[in-house]
C-alpha cells in the first residue's frame, strides 16, 4: 500500500493509472477475502466479521484512492457495523482503526474537519480504554489536524505536543517526523521563525540518521520536507 502511495505523488499521467491499476486490484482481492469468510468462517461468527470488517476498511480505502469517494464513506460505515457485535480489546482496537481511516477521508478528500474530529474523538477514547498508545498518538494528530483547519492553531500546537509524547513510548520515526511537518505548519501560522527552524533541523536529524528504511516513505518525506524548506526559509 505504502509503494502505491509513493506512486501516486509521481504526478505523471502513467504513473496515476498505474497507481489507480493496483488500487482496484485491492478492491478485487479484497472481494475474494469478503467471500471466503462468508463461506468458510459461517461457525466462527466473531472471526469471519473480524476479517470482513478488516477487507472492507481496504476496499474504502482503496475506493477513496481512485476517487469513488462517497462509496468510500459507505463502505467505512459497513465495516464499523461489523465491529459493535462484541467488546473484545482486538474488535474493538479495529474499530477503532476503521473509525480513523473514515476520519481521514472526510478531513483530507472532503474538507469536512468537523465531522472528521467527532470521529477521531471516538476513536481516541476507545484507545484509551485499551491503552494502544500507537493508535493513540495517530487520533491525535488527527485531532490537531482538525484543529488547526478549523484556526485553532494553539489548540493544534497542544494536540500534536501530546502525540509527540505518546510516540516517544513506541518509538515510531516515520510518525515523529510526520508529526514534526505538522508542527512546522503550527508555528508558520502562529510566525515563529525560531521554533520553525528547529524543528525542521529535528526532521532533518531523524530523516539522515538512518532510522527510516522503507525508501519510498523516506523519500516521500524528504520531499515533502523539502517543500516546506522553500517555503519557509529565505532565497539565497
Amino acid at each position: 500500500m505504502r509503494h502505491q502511495l509513493a506512486l501516486e505523488k509521481d504526478k505523471s499521467e502513467k504513473t496515476k493509472e498505474n497507481a489507480k491499476k493496483l488500487w482496484n486490484e485491492n478492491i478485487e482481492e479484497a472481494d475474494l477475502v469478503i467471500k471466503y469468510s462468508k463461506e468458510n468462517l459461517k461457525e466462527q461468527l466473531i472471526t469471519a466479521d473480524i476479517i470482513t470488517a478488516e477487507a472492507i476498511q481496504f476496499q474504502a480505502l482503496a475506493n477513496d484512492k481512485i476517487g469513488n469517494t462517497e462509496n468510500a464513506l459507505s463502505l467505512f460505515s459497513e465495516a464499523e457495523n461489523l465491529t459493535v457485535k462484541t467488546d473484545s480489546p482486538e474488535t474493538q482496537l479495529l474499530r477503532a482503526r476503521i473509525l480513523d481511516s473514515h476520519a481521514w477521508t472526510l478531513l483530507f478528500s472532503l474538507g469536512r474537519e468537523k465531522d472528521a474530529a467527532v470521529l477521531f474523538e471516538e476513536s481516541l477514547q476507545c484507545k484509551e480504554l485499551f491503552q494502544d498508545k500507537t493508535g493513540m498518538a495517530i487520533s491525535t494528530t488527527g485531532l490537531a489536524i482538525c484543529a488547526n483547519k478549523m484556526g485553532d492553531t494553539q489548540k493544534s500546537l497542544e494536540r500534536l505536543e501530546q502525540a509527540r509524547s505518546l510516540n516517544n513510548e513506541t518509538g515510531s520515526y516515520e510518525f515523529e517526523v510526520r508529526n514534526l511537518l505538522e508542527i512546522i505548519k503550527a508555528q508558520q501560522i502562529l510566525g515563529n521563525e525560531n521554533a520553525v527552524s528547529d524543528a525542521i533541523k529535528e526532521a532533518k536529524e531523524i530523516l539522515e540518521s538512518g532510522q527510516i528504511t522503507d525508501l519510498a516513505v523516506l523519500n516521500n518525506l524528504k520531499e515533502e520536507l523539502s517543500g516546506i524548506e522553500k517555503e519557509t526559509l529565505p532565497e539565497s
